[in-house]
């Protein structure tokens, strides 16, 4: 009986070693940071802050005239 939880306990051991250790290494890509909030500028139309250049709601949809 003693051998047998001694080999569970070494299983559980060995992949919590292979499941989660190896997760440490890897690093995961970072998504960019937002912009700071003095990057951001004020619609004339509506007055909510946006991107530089960004839609706003308040912008008419973008339709294409084919």
């Amino acid at each position: 009986m003693a051998y047998k939880l001694a080999l569970l306990a070494v299983g559980l051991f060995l992949a919590w070693m292979i499941l989660f250790r190896s997760r440490r290494g890897v690093s995961r890509p970072k998504s960019k940071p937002p912009p700071p909030p003095q990057a951001l500028e004020r619609c004339p139309r509506c007055s909510v802050y946006r991107l530089p250049g960004g839609i706003c709601d308040c912008d008419p949809p973008y339709t294409s005239q084919d």
